[in-house]
């Protein structure tokens, strides 16, 4: 059975491309119309880069034949053939009126949308915020999570009222969210990366559980030879004390899946134990963040008292 061919891996798929790509281009240039030679460049870098994920053999095989008659009909063009310029002129006329329309169709499918809702303008902004260098910079003299909660004093804002985190879990893996306010892009890549980990351990232990019947046939295989042989071609251990000992390929694929489950259920230990301390501190900053609220409560109204009392003695002594 033939093997699947990535055509983006392959280098003779490459060299036809980009061969091509520089004889449209260098056939391009040679117009003495310099607004058609520009459109043609424009169009040619265009497509290219509009089709360069493709991996469908049919449809790159397609192309690069379009591709050729193009490269043939634009040299005829060049070389001054009336049926090629008339087909070329058509052509361009055609992709200029196709991309007008649709340049229409846009605008008035833009005139028909609505104000975007204000639930989505916090991720749009999020969106263009991780485009620039702040979003890139890791955040000054972080306050680490389990050293949570601190005092008023020595939060990043201490004039503003407390942020409650909220503790979410993410794939088994738990955080604390902090609303308002967006994700920051260190704590997404940070999940993104333990995906990945527990995905690819987990891949393992699959292919390790199916390697196990693959195991007891190579056993077998082993006995026969050593039946016929008296030679075992089997795995050999070499133990801390130097001594060598030779088990079977189903101890050796038990013994990794063995070891591999067993760091699986450290990991969800440590992530149950992680959970719980943070639901304690979220707890913890909830009690303060209403704690600072009722104090700062409290002192407003006094204030107000006080102010009230202050205008009182005023109009007391104007009206003596």
């Amino acid at each position: 059975m033939r093997g699947t061919v990535n055509p983006r891996n392959s280098a003779a798929h490459k060299l036809a491309c980009l061969s091509l790509f520089r004889a449209l281009l260098r056939q391009s240039i040679r117009f003495a119309d310099k607004n058609t030679s520009n459109t043609l460049l424009n169009l040619i870098r265009y497509r290219f880069h509009h089709d360069q994920r493709i991996n469908s053999p049919s449809i790159i095989c397609d192309a690069l034949k379009r591709g050729r008659k193009t490269y043939t009909l634009l040299r005829e063009a060049v070389e001054g053939s009336p049926t090629a310029l008339a087909q070329l002129t058509s052509t361009l006329d055609r992709v200029a009126k196709h991309a007008s329309e649709l340049a229409d169709l846009r605008t008035h499918q833009n005139s028909l949308r609505g104000p975007t809702a204000p639930s989505k303008m916090l991720k749009i902004a999020q969106f263009e915020g991780q485009r620039s260098k702040y979003w890139a910079e890791k955040i000054p003299n972080p306050i680490p999570v389990f050293d949570r909660p601190v005092p008023r004093e020595q939060l990043p804002n201490p004039e503003k009222p407390r942020r409650v985190p909220v503790l979410a879990n993410s794939q088994g893996i738990p955080f604390l969210r902090y609303k308002p306010g967006a994700q920051s892009p260190q704590l997404s890549r940070i999940l993104r990366d333990l995906y990945m980990y527990d995905f690819k351990r987990w891949e393992t232990n699959a292919r390790l559980q199916n390697e196990i019947e693959h195991a007891r046939l190579e056993d077998n295989w082993d006995r026969i030879v050593q039946s016929r042989t008296g030679y075992l071609d089997a795995p050999d251990v070499l133990y801390d004390d130097g001594i060598w000992e030779t088990k079977s390929w189903v101890e050796d694929t038990q013994t990794a899946v063995k070891e591999l489950q067993q760091s699986l259920n450290m990991t969800g230990s440590r992530r149950t134990d992680t959970t719980r301390r943070m639901w304690d501190i979220a707890q913890k900053e909830k009690q303060l963040a209403e704690q600072e609220n009722a104090e700062r409560k409290a002192a407003r109204v006094a204030e107000r008292e006080q102010e009230q009392e202050q205008g009182d003695k005023l109009a007391s002594a104007d009206s003596v």
